[in-house]
């Protein structure tokens, strides 16, 4: 469809929903629509059965009660959008970014679509929603029976009543979200994060949740018959501990002492080692960690704004959805870093100047290494990536906006859906 079918069928079916003259409800049914910015756009009740609005974006959208079968979501942006009630059988949704997104009641179990060519097959699709980003979104009394959320987030997720019959949800993270009188029986949860969920009155029997993390759970009223727990970590506290706050004057430590370390050129002080820790709801914008490590790090509801990173190691850190506007990661190792989601805007990924042992630059210069990093739906508007080696990186429906790539390598790196404009390549 061109640009111009598609603003008039939106106009009509602005005007359908009001019953005014000449109004057309929209029919978007098998259209190609891939990476098209439907952005606020009023479509409920709107058939797009079987349409590709693959790396779309349809933030703030009201899709609500809309003919979504068998719909190809992949890698689509839909913060706050309005699904509920929609009928997404047989989505496909893998990378989509639904952030605080509202699918009550909405219907993603696997479905069929009619194929009118030879033969006439009828093509079924589970419902694929891997790597997909639910984070703070309602997904009260959705129906995901057998679906595929497996190392998808659903961080702080609203998932009342919701219908899980089956479901993988493998690897996937829903610290905090509450799954009160959700059915959950044999789905697989194995390796998932469910620290800090509500689960009363949810049915768990046969479910298998081997290697979770289930600290302080509540289970209250859940039905747990058959329920695999090898493996599983399960502990409970209650407010904030002594053991907690020790943690936190530990950290504290931690930083004063990398600061000395810092100021002191390693004379004094000592290195921040964070390798592995799960640091969560810290506010650490403007602090200074460069050189520190903070290898497999996950950043939870951290804010990072202006911090300073340069030659850090972060390889392989979650940093999804962080915000880390204008971040300074200079010469830092991001190889293996998880970033989808995150807010890079004005980041500086240039290279690092090399500096000799008289504090003075020696004219080398160390690349930041993102090789292999996973930057789906990040926002890096202005960033700076000169010299950075983005080998092997998805960058996929990223905001690439004004951003500087002079002399990056990107050999293999995935740009589609990448969105270009006023973009720096070359010296």
């Amino acid at each position: 469809m061109t640009p111009q079918e598609i603003i008039t069928a939106l106009r009509r079916h602005e005007a359908w929903l009001t019953a005014r003259p000449g109004g057309l409800r929209a029919d978007f049914s098998l259209a190609e629509l891939q990476g098209v910015k439907l952005s606020e756009a009023k479509l409920q009740k709107a058939k797009l059965t079987g349409a590709d609005l693959s790396g779309s974006d349809l933030r703030d959208a009201n899709l609500r009660e809309a003919d979504l079968y068998g719909v190809d979501l992949r890698r689509a942006r839909l913060n706050r959008a309005d699904l509920s009630a929609t009928d997404l059988r047989g989505a496909r949704m893998r990378d989509a970014i639904l952030s605080e997104a509202n699918l009550e009641g909405a219907d993603l179990r696997e479905g069929g679509l009619m194929s009118y060519g030879d033969g006439r097959e009828v093509t079924f699709y589970e419902s694929d929603l891997q790597q997909s980003n639910f984070n703070r979104s309602v997904l009260r009394f959705a129906n995901m029976t057998n679906a595929n959320l497996s190392n998808s987030s659903l961080i702080e997720a609203d998932l009342t009543g919701a219908v899980l019959k089956g479901a993988r949800l493998k690897g996937a993270m829903l610290r905090g979200a509450n799954l009160t009188d959700a059915d959950l029986s044999g789905a697989n949860l194995c390796d998932a994060d469910l620290a800090d969920c509500c689960f009363d009155g949810a049915d768990l029997r046969h479910a298998d949740v081997q290697g979770a993390n289930l600290s302080n759970v509540s289970l209250r009223g859940a039905n747990l018959e058959g329920l695999d727990l090898t493996g599983a970590l399960i502990t409970r506290r209650e407010g904030k501990t002594p053991d907690g706050e020790a943690r936190n004057r530990e950290l504290e430590e931690i930083f004063r002492h990398h600061t000395a370390w810092i100021k002191s050129g390693g004379a004094e002080g000592s290195r921040a080692s964070l390798d592995g820790l799960v640091l969560e709801n810290m506010d650490l914008s403007n602090t200074d960690l460069s050189g520190a490590s903070l290898k497999d790090t996950t950043f939870i509801h951290c804010a990072l704004r202006r911090t300073i990173l340069a030659l850090a190691d972060l390889s392989g850190a979650d940093l999804r959805e962080a915000d880390l506007t204008m971040a300074d990661f200079r010469g830092a190792n991001l190889s293996d870093a998880r970033l989808s989601g995150a807010n890079l805007t004005r980041a500086d990924f240039s290279a690092a100047d090399i500096k000799g042992a008289d504090g003075n630059p020696t004219g080398r210069m160390w690349p930041t290494n993102m090789a292999r990093a996973k930057l789906t739906h990040c926002n890096l508007a202005g960033a700076k990536l000169r010299l950075a080696n983005l080998e092997g990186a998805d960058l996929s429906a990223a905001d690439m906006e004004r951003a500087d790539l002079t002399d990056a390598v990107l050999d293999g790196t995935n740009l589609r859906d990448t969105q270009f404009e006023r973009l720096a390549t070359k010296s």
